[in-house]
């Protein structure tokens, strides 16, 4: 626990001067080979008092409540139910009434990306957009070149 001088330890008040000469067998008791080994076998030192009037909402100091782990699994069971749902609600209701110039990935799941993007194909072949003025003009032009 540090070595005790006029009633304080050294141990406690890293930023308090003193001089080299007091301060040398000190630091010769707080790193010795001993107490460091003890606290690596001990964790470090114990709990220090705490005011026990204080109220936490996380639980305190050193807080470990019981069945934690059964806790936690149930929060990210419910967090991935509710993340599940959440995606599979967006994927049937997501609509685009104006088509995206380029390909979108969450086109890939998305229920009603055919019917919103006429050129859905060619874009996941990496093609380009083509609006609908010059698709009905182009098919206009190949029409009128068959007959």
């Amino acid at each position: 626990r540090g070595c005790y001088r006029a009633g304080r330890c050294c141990a406690v008040e890293p930023l308090r001067p003193l001089n080299r000469v007091a301060a040398a067998p000190c630091v010769r008791r707080l790193f010795s080979a001993h107490t460091l080994a003890r606290a690596a076998v001990l964790g470090g030192g114990g709990h220090y008092h705490y005011p026990a009037h204080v109220w936490t909402p996380a639980g305190g100091w050193w807080v470990n409540p019981p069945n934690w782990k059964r806790n936690l699994g149930i929060a990210f069971g419910f967090l991935g139910f509710s993340l599940y749902n959440i995606s599979s609600l967006s994927t049937k209701l997501e609509r685009r009434p104006m088509p995206p110039k380029n390909y979108i990935p969450s086109q890939g799941w998305c229920k009603n990306a055919a019917a919103d993007d006429p050129d859905l194909e060619t874009k996941k072949n990496g093609g380009t957009y083509i609006p609908a003025a010059e698709r009905a003009a182009a098919a206009k032009a190949a029409a009128a070149g068959h007959h």
